[in-house]
């Protein structure tokens, strides 16, 4: 019986013993099945092996190698690993290594693994002014803005099969030019719920190009609606402040940021595309949505490089109380920050002709002295007439005026200078003007020079009018534009191409006061060359008289009146060239950047081609475009280092607006100059 009892209490002594060393052993770790895909298998591979790395922990798997691509699965427990997939051969020579980053979660089943491209190790990040890789190797970024349609197309499902579609053997023509890196452009609706599946589905073969040709893919939203919405006020297009509180952007970076997190392929994101400041939303307001967005990319553990631009207005107008940060940009809170500009000074000869911005005249040239002026007085005794005979085209010119001593106001022959005006008055009939001249006229020798007037005959439109491959000319002419007193109104400036003195087919200008009602003491409309982006302006000589002249015909109101002015502006003077585009860039970006210890980015320069233009031909050429574009990348190589020229492929149908590679239009001297610097 003793003997039964011993036992018994031994039994019971061992079981709780069991139980509570049990008790003490950590729980069964809950491991979940990864897809594993690797790509790119060496042909010459006999075995892989892939390590799978958290911590200190340290899971291996080998696999057989049958094939350039491979299919198994991994057994991980949640949380983040880190995959190395070692490619060897028979003779255990090790032939290439891949590796990613993964999260292990119930969202996340499949690892893509690629022994060629980028890998992790190849992630960018900010050192000091440089981009470098893991491995500290520094990387200039350089290359183009994919355009991707954004200001065109509503349905990321569509892209495929647009022209904008961005093919493999388009990256691998930007490759073999020496490209490393493209802007890629998105459209903020491409990530609408009902839309997100078919961008990702896109993008992600994009991403499978990029890899292949071993470029980095910056991610940038670039426009919120679109253009043709745009333009018809129905939509917005680029980001104008926190007053459109339905662009929801810490959630639209928070969708790319989770799903591309751990792709190495991607160099960074490029927050908002040039930013627009004004009443209501300040520059300090700006920095703090950019650092809400940044907060949310952090927190989902993506290190990415993060670009942000400086508003885009600041450089133009920085007195602008909205603009309240000193400097070309704000330092962030965080060390993986590039820091963004857009360079297209000067608008008027980079943007001429484009959209429907009637600020984008055709004609400019680079280099050019630009004149910022502002209205003094002027001389306004030249004869008045009331009627042309048998209200057909006759010669007006005005008297020899030496405008250095005209009484209406003082002259500074140093900063001042004068335009010219085509004037009418109290019009209720129609009045026409053409050829117009003026001429200097030595007070010492009597020799007498003419001047070149701008569009004398107006033959040039101001810009195009479509998005279309042959949009219609402008209804406006370039270099003349049109005002009259503010009291009066239904006053018509018509550039009227049924008529013109010398039957060229080029019109001539018109102001039609058939439908006008005219107030104020001071009845005045008048066509003239100066307030325009690209005014025309004379010197003043002390020693010249000046007369101008022009073919009018008047018809309808014997009553109304015709002259030629002229006006007297005060100047101040700037010569646009590359010096100028140096100072501007290295005083105001460049130094900035080397105070803080951060690198700088040009998203975008570039420019339109006129000359590509069926109707301007025989007009222009593009040698200005050519040097233009050659002396911004000498600068940006010189300096900025980290470039994207704007762009790959235009964004319209037309072959001026910006792009280079467009089938069947390529630009071909442009692609060279910009292949020199890759």
């Amino acid at each position: 019986m003793k003997r039964i009892i011993f036992s018994l209490f031994l039994i019971i002594t061992l079981v709780l013993i069991t139980l509570f060393l049990l008790s003490k052993q950590p729980p069964a770790i809950l491991t979940r099945p990864i897809n594993i895909e690797l790509n790119g298998v060496d042909k010459n591979a006999d075995h892989i092996l892939i390590e799978a790395i958290s911590d200190e922990k340290i899971i291996t798997l080998n696999l057989k190698a049958s094939n350039t691509s491979i299919k198994n699965i991994i057994m991980l427990p949640d949380g983040t690993w880190r995959l190395n997939a070692i490619a060897k051969d028979k003779s255990a020579y090790v032939l290439n290594e891949a590796n990613i980053m993964i999260d292990v979660t119930t969202e996340n089943a499949i690892a893509k693994l690629f022994f060629y491209g980028q890998q992790w190790d190849d992630l960018l990040v900010v050192s000091g002014r440089n981009i470098i890789d893991h491995k500290n190797n520094r990387v200039d970024l350089k290359g183009f803005g994919l355009t991707n349609g954004v200001y065109t197309m509503a349905d990321p499902a569509d892209l495929e099969t647009s022209q904008f579609f961005l093919t493999r053997d388009d990256y691998r023509t930007m490759s073999l030019f020496g490209v490393n890196s493209v802007r890629f452009y998105l459209q903020y609706h491409w990530l609408d719920e009902d839309k997100r599946d078919s961008f990702f589905e896109y993008f992600d073969k994009q991403v499978q190009y990029a890899r292949e040709n071993g470029i980095y893919i910056i991610l940038n939203l670039h426009f919120l609606g679109m253009a043709e919405d745009v333009a018809n006020k129905q939509a917005d297009g680029f980001y104008r402040g926190n007053q459109y509180s339905e662009y929801k952007l810490i959630d639209f970076w928070d969708v790319i940021s989770k799903r591309y997190r751990y792709e190495p392929v991607i160099g960074g994101y490029d927050l908002i595309n040039e930013p627009n400041c004004r009443v209501g939303f300040s520059e300090t307001q700006l920095y703090n949505t950019y650092q809400s967005i940044i907060n949310v990319i952090r927190n989902n553990n993506d290190s990415h490089m993060i670009f942000v631009s400086e508003p885009v207005a600041k450089y133009d107008n920085p007195s602008e109380n909205y603009h309240d940060v000193v400097g070309a940009f704000k330092k962030l809170d965080d060390a993986n920050i590039v820091y963004e500009y857009h360079w297209y000074q000067p608008g008027e000869f980079t943007h001429q002709a484009a959209f429907y911005d009637p600020y984008n005249d055709l004609g400019a040239h680079y280099p050019f002295m630009r004149h910022k002026e502002s209205y003094k007085g002027g001389y306004y005794n030249n004869a008045y007439w009331n009627h042309t005979e048998n209200n057909n085209w006759q010669l007006y010119q005005s008297k020899w005026v030496n405008l250095a001593e005209q009484s209406n106001c003082k002259v500074n022959t140093v900063e001042d200078m004068f335009s010219i005006s085509l004037s009418g008055g109290g019009a209720s009939g129609k009045i026409w003007y053409d050829d117009v001249m003026i001429e200097a006229k030595d007070l010492t020798t009597g020799h007498i020079t003419k001047l070149p007037v701008a569009n004398a005959d107006m033959s040039i439109a101001r810009n195009y009018d479509g998005w279309n491959p042959t949009p219609s000319l402008s209804s406006l002419p370039s270099r003349w534009y049109a005002y009259n007193n503010e009291e009066s109104t239904g006053i018509q400036f018509i550039w009227d191409k049924s008529v013109d003195h010398t039957g060229n087919g080029s019109g001539a200008l018109l102001i039609d006061g058939t439908k006008a009602k005219w107030m104020g003491s001071n009845q005045w409309a008048t066509w003239g060359q100066s307030g325009g982006s690209l005014a025309k302006l004379y010197p003043i000589s002390n020693n010249h008289s000046y007369r101008a002249s022009a073919w009018i015909m008047m018809q309808g109101n014997p009553e109304y009146s015709a002259s030629l002015s002229f006006n007297i502006h005060k100047t101040k003077k700037q010569f646009i060239d590359k010096a100028f585009m140096k100072s501007a860039i290295k005083n105001y970006y460049e130094s900035w950047a080397e105070k803080n210890d951060v690198p700088l980015y040009c998203g975008e320069f570039g420019l339109t081609d006129p000359s590509r233009m069926q109707f301007t031909k025989t007009t222009f050429s593009n040698e200005e475009q050519a040097q233009w574009v050659t002396d911004m990348l000498n600068i940006l190589s010189a300096n900025t280092k980290n470039w994207a020229y704007h762009t790959y492929k235009n964004y319209s149908y037309r072959p001026d607006l910006f792009g280079l590679f467009d089938k069947n239009m390529e630009n071909e001297p442009l692609q060279q100059i910009v292949k020199e610097y890759l």
